[in-house]
């Protein structure tokens, strides 16, 4: 199991049950779908990035909302080797290779989408710098990532007690990305917090949280994390109502300064 506050993807069996554990679903794809489709207009891409892409779980949605080449970039080999298989993936190029230094030509990507990654970031500077060189004129790039403002909407982080230090040690504030960013010559067109739809029920989320599939758990101690998913769960089906689970999470919109 990894130890201290990064994760590496090739460490581990989570290709294995990150496609289930974390499927995207019909409201959060409405969701993502329509906040990219605002940022783009109204133009139209000629190339889009799927920075981190992993498995490629937004590859599809971002292939099918443009009639634009779609390459998905990510420094898992176990993880795009999934992306491959996928026949619902079909028509999308995969690249392997890191945010620092992105396989890309200068300004030739429309919009660069980064879901969950910059908290993985080993040098966030240089990634976005990067980020920055391949964009064209004015092209979006949207990071959408968990912040420590964030942190308490999430139900699950009190019931693993090293969770919490561990993402206050990896996450950004709000401020701070905004702040490194702008010093990668990154202008911000806009910020907003939303309510990810991330479960229908809390049974269901029970489930997604019991799937390992958060890099935050996959760090936690395997004591740890057994006995807290038993809490989480007791809790989830006494608590439960049927109703949608939402997190927290933001979503900046940034462009290159020229």
């Amino acid at each position: 199991m990894a130890s201290g506050c990064a994760f590496d993807y090739d460490d581990g069996e989570i290709h294995q049950t990150y496609r289930t554990g974390r499927a995207l679903g019909q409201a959060q794809l409405d969701l993502w779908a329509a906040l990219v489709r605002a940022a783009v207009a109204p133009a139209h891409p000629r190339l889009i990035l799927d920075i981190g892409c992993g498995m490629g779980r937004f590859s599809g949605m971002l292939r099918d909302l443009f009639p634009a080449p779609v390459v998905g970039v990510d420094r898992s080999a176990r993880m795009l080797a999934a992306a491959r298989n996928d026949p619902a993936l079909l028509g999308i190029r995969w690249i392997r290779g890191s945010v620092e230094a992105l396989p890309i030509r200068d300004g030739t990507a429309d919009l660069a989408f980064l879901f969950l990654v910059y908290h993985h970031l080993a040098d966030r500077s240089t990634a976005l710098r990067e980020c920055g060189r391949v964009l064209s004129e004015e092209a979006p790039l949207l990071i959408v990532n968990s912040t420590l403002e964030s942190l308490d909407s999430y139900l699950w982080l009190p019931f693993f007690p090293s969770a919490s230090a561990i993402d206050r040690a990896r996450l950004p504030s709000r401020a701070g990305l905004i702040d490194t960013a702008q010093g990668a010559r990154l202008r911000l067109r806009g910020h907003r917090t939303v309510a990810n739809p991330v479960a229908s029920s809390l049974r269901a989320y029970a489930d997604r949280i019991a799937s390992r599939t958060i890099s935050t758990l996959q760090l936690v101690p395997d004591h740890e994390f057994a006995r807290g998913i038993v809490e989480f769960r007791r809790f989830c089906a006494r608590e439960d109502r049927c109703h949608p689970v939402y997190d927290e999470i933001d979503v900046f919109h940034f462009a290159r300064v020229e």
